[in-house]
């Protein structure tokens, strides 16, 4: 939420000091029989060309296309002065993230951030999204529970994105803190709907599911690479060739990690401008399985 407000701001004072601000690249996601040719040209505008106004009107020129079900526009900044437009796809029968577009709600007051079964509640019920979200962050700065866990897990599928993130950096906190010992009280943080958040229309979703999925999988256990790789390996490759550098690192680093390739070797290929070639092979060695 964050950075799409300071996206918003500098926009704005673009906008009121320097005119009208303009598209510096336009990037899709999610898209598999639809190619990126049609979906420029059905959203009318250029890189290069001023920003539009309405990103509800470029999501519903977007699902006017053939197979398109859904599209979700979103602004991130900044490449060669100007935003960045990343277009989200959702194609009819594929693969998708499918958090709750409503819930049960009512008012309440915001809880105290150590009273965790008034923050349990509150990330279940509460109406207002922000009190939601700070209810999920603060669950996850607790010593780790069960019951907390499988309230943030609830959060992950929320129709609010700030409040999916919040969950998943609080579940992400759970894993690495979750004690061991005996098999039969050991804390179980469930990766699927993460890994699923790899296949959301949402741009920050998948953002969020790539950071947390880098640090779950830090010791590479093959349990959870395999999951990944089985769910997430197309919708991985894609953000990998994201243009925007910054952007497509992470998930490049992901990828790697999924297709095997030690640290230092992905880190190189990154380096060294290798990441069309490494994605190819990665592709080709993937198709063998």
């Amino acid at each position: 939420m964050v950075q799409y407000l300071l996206v918003v701001c500098s926009l704005v004072f673009a906008s009121c000091c320097f005119g009208q601000p303009k598209i510096g690249l336009i990037d899709f996601y999610g898209q598999r029989r639809v190619s990126p040719e049609r979906l420029r040209k059905a959203m009318g505008i250029r890189e290069g060309g001023a920003l539009p106004p309405s990103k509800l009107t470029l999501e519903e020129k977007l699902e006017e296309v053939d197979d398109v079900v859904r599209a979700h526009i979103e602004a991130s900044c900044c490449y060669e002065g100007g935003a960045i437009l990343y277009a989200g796809i959702e194609e009819r029968g594929a693969a998708n993230f499918p958090f709750r577009l409503t819930q049960e709600e009512r008012e309440m007051p915001a809880p105290g951030s150590q009273d965790v079964e008034g923050l349990m509640a509150a990330v279940r019920v509460a109406a207002d999204p922000s009190i939601r979200a700070d209810s999920a962050a603060w669950l996850g700065d607790q010593p780790p529970t069960q019951a907390i866990i499988d309230t943030l897990q609830w959060a992950a599928q929320d129709p609010d994105p700030i409040v999916r993130r919040a969950a998943v950096r609080g579940l992400v906190r759970m894993a690495r803190a979750a004690p061991g010992g005996d098999p039969e009280r050991k804390l179980q943080v469930l990766p699927t709907w993460i890994i699923a958040m790899l296949d959301s229309v949402i741009w920050s979703d998948r953002v969020a599911a790539v950071d947390a999925l880098l640090e779950l999988t830090t010791n590479r256990d093959a349990v959870l690479i395999d999951k990944i790789r089985e769910s997430g390996f197309h919708s991985l490759v894609q953000m990998a060739r994201w243009r925007h550098l910054p952007h497509a690192l992470p998930p490049y680093l992901l990828l790697c990690r999924v297709a095997g390739l030690p640290e230092e070797e992905a880190q190189a290929s990154w380096v060294a401008g290798d990441r069309d070639k490494v994605i190819a092979q990665i592709m080709k060695e993937n198709r063998k399985r």
